[in-house]
């Protein structure tokens, strides 16, 4: 499944065109998503973050190859919370997301990147099901959060 057809079963399908962010004032709460990149975010991602207008709430998501709850996902939820000082974040998610063959095939002969493309081989088929849930889930808490945060 891509990040786009995670994004849509959240029910939140937000746009990002070069830095020209749009209606971003209307929303109480707005979901960022990404694919977790060596422990970090896209820059895309990170400079859309930056140009949120201050004090605005945001819940961050994102997928990866590693298990969920690995030391690489969390550093990228890290990052980028360090970097959304400005903002209310109100929490985050992460669960496994298919990884391109091509990808781990050139990082598995790397003696730095061989047990992360292991662990990423196993990450097909997801988000699945049960992750799909769990994301549901995880968008009503944080709409719910924001609720009582207004």
């Amino acid at each position: 499944m891509s990040a786009e057809q995670f994004l849509e079963t959240l029910n939140y399908l937000f746009r990002v065109a070069g830095l020209e962010v749009q209606g971003v004032d209307e929303y109480a709460l707005i979901f960022c998503g990404f694919p977790v990149h060596s422990s970090s975010i896209p820059v895309p991602v990170e400079n859309f973050i930056e140009i949120i207008p201050e004090n605005k709430k945001i819940a961050f998501f994102a997928t990866h190859g590693s298990l969920r709850g690995g030391p690489l996902a969390i550093t990228a939820f890290h990052y980028a919370i360090s970097i959304a000082k400005k903002l209310k974040v109100v929490g985050t998610f992460g669960c496994r997301g298919a990884v391109d063959p091509k990808i781990i095939d050139s990082l598995i002969q790397n003696p730095e990147y061989r047990w992360w493309a292991i662990e990423a081989q196993t990450a097909g088929g997801h988000p699945d099901a049960d992750e799909l849930d769990d994301a549901k889930e995880f968008a009503g808490s944080m709409l719910a959060k924001t609720r009582r945060l207004l």
